[in-house]
């Protein structure tokens, strides 16, 4: 499964500094699900240059069934990072 991911967001799990994501839980994610993470902008009408991505694995998963604060059809997962990678 490939995530896109805004610019901020992805430096920050770059660096290893964020270990969460909130998302649509229109893919049904589940604890054990691979993701790869590719940076994104939607600001400009190109890939960033060098394209940079980060495979995560799903490691805890929250839904919003009875959760407050977590808005019905979203999730928020926890990740740990098995790969970061730069294209050239």
């Amino acid at each position: 499964m490939v995530l896109k991911t805004w610019p901020g967001y992805f430096r920050s799990i770059w660096r290893g500094q964020k270990r969460a994501e909130i998302r649509k839980n229109d893919r049904y994610f589940q604890v054990g699900d691979r993701v790869l993470l590719v940076e994104h902008d939607p600001t400009i009408e190109r890939q960033p240059d060098p394209l940079r991505d980060i495979l995560v694995e799903v490691t805890h998963l929250l839904d919003a069934d009875g959760i407050p604060g977590i808005e019905c059809g979203y999730c928020v997962w926890s990740f740990k990072i098995l790969r970061r990678r730069i294209h050239r």
